[in-house]
């Protein structure tokens, strides 16, 4: 039995670095095989998360935002046809990218029900990036949605990449891409309002998650000498475990492409979901619901039955403007790449390297003297 190792558990050691300034660093990356981000941030396509708004607030800084799928097609159609008008105008004016490789409009859908109904109608209103939401993406429900996608995509007017997942381990991740997947969504119960590690014992901590799936090929065929592995070519989104800045660092630098970012951004101006004012002026404060999918408030107000809870749901204060966490994010990230001489995060996942640490070295990590 292996030791599996999560973002609390390791540092990036830091390098010699001619870096003269933190604002030098390039943080570009790979969204999709086809499509590409300014930064690495992605919006989770949760219902107290990221609808339009926050995918238009994601997309003006660089990133993108999934808009979630717990709404009637309608509403998602509406919500994915208000976000391209309002790219368009910003484009117009000189806001965003104008390169079509920096301008992904990503929405979720599942695989049941009327999902491929769904497709059709989000490509119509102006989707090029779909993502596949299930908690278990290693499924036969996927495998044959990514062929029904893969079909329809040889034959469609339409121009379009998939997300699948979420996954945790190698073969999985060999599978999806194997059966179609132009990206691949990491994280199996790391989410911060997610019980299914708990519940079901199911899971594998975030950062090994992401360290196992992109092993290079002469390590793995040392482990595993009677095998040949092919080399995965799609990119890595690392989704769950994100609490500080540096665990972002961490996860680009163990070899993901992007991280989606869920507890972070749920507060925010730009997300939805409910909010409310607690206590009496003038010590009141705005507070906001941040739910999980699998929580039974989810399952109850999208589904009208609370079997197989594998959430939790919890209100947190308002945290104003997105903007604000998104520029505290990758000022820690590029000052990250720095400490390890790195201009671009193709350089930082090279040179970057882990020291498993003690209880004591976390302790010692976070400001102690405030304690």
């Amino acid at each position: 039995m292996r030791t599996g190792l999560t973002f609390d558990d390791v540092q990036i050691i830091p390098r010699y670095s001619e870096i003269e300034g933190r604002d030098l660093a390039n943080t570009e990356t790979r969204f999709t095989r086809r499509y590409k981000l300014e930064i690495p941030l992605i919006a989770s396509p949760m219902d107290t998360v990221c609808d339009e708004k926050m995918a238009l607030a994601l997309w003006k800084l660089g990133g993108v935002g999934v808009i979630h799928r717990f709404m009637s097609i309608e509403e998602q159609v509406e919500s994915v046809e208000w976000l391209r008008s309002m790219m368009g105008e910003a484009l117009s004016v000189g806001v965003g990218n104008p390169t079509e490789f920096f301008n992904p409009i990503a929405a979720a859908i599942g695989v049941n029900g009327d999902s491929r109904e769904c497709v059709e109608k989000l490509l119509d209103a102006g989707v090029n990036v779909l993502v596949i939401d299930v908690a278990h993406g290693h499924h036969k429900l996927v495998k044959d949605l990514l062929g029904w996608l893969t079909t329809l995509r040889g034959r469609s007017k339409h121009t379009f990449d998939i997300v699948a997942g979420s996954v945790a381990t190698l073969e999985a991740a060999y599978d999806l891409q194997d059966w179609g997947a132009d990206a691949l969504r990491v994280g199996v119960g790391g989410g911060s309002v997610c019980e299914t590690r708990i519940r079901t014992g199911i899971g594998v901590p975030q950062l090994q998650a992401v360290i196992d799936i992109n092993e290079d090929v002469l390590m793995k065929q040392q482990i595993h000498s009677s095998v040949q592995f092919p080399t995965l070519e799609i990119p890595v989104i690392s989704d769950g475990g994100i609490r500080y800045p540096g665990d972002v660092a961490k996860a680009l630098a163990a070899g993901a492409d992007t991280v989606m970012i869920g507890s972070l951004f749920a507060g925010t101006d730009e997300a939805p979901g409910e909010h409310f004012i607690e206590g009496l002026w003038p010590y009141n404060r705005e507070m906001r619901v941040y739910r999980g999918l699998a929580s039974a408030t989810t399952k109850l107000k999208y589904a009208g039955a609370a079997s197989h809870v594998e959430g939790a749901s919890k209100m947190i204060e308002s945290r104003g403007s997105v903007g604000h966490i998104v520029h505290d994010i990758v000022d820690g990230l590029t000052s990250s790449m720095s400490y390890v001489g790195a201009t671009n995060l193709e350089e930082f996942r090279a040179q970057s390297r882990f020291i498993q640490i003690t209880l004591s070295g976390l302790a010692e990590a976070h400001p102690h003297l405030l304690r």
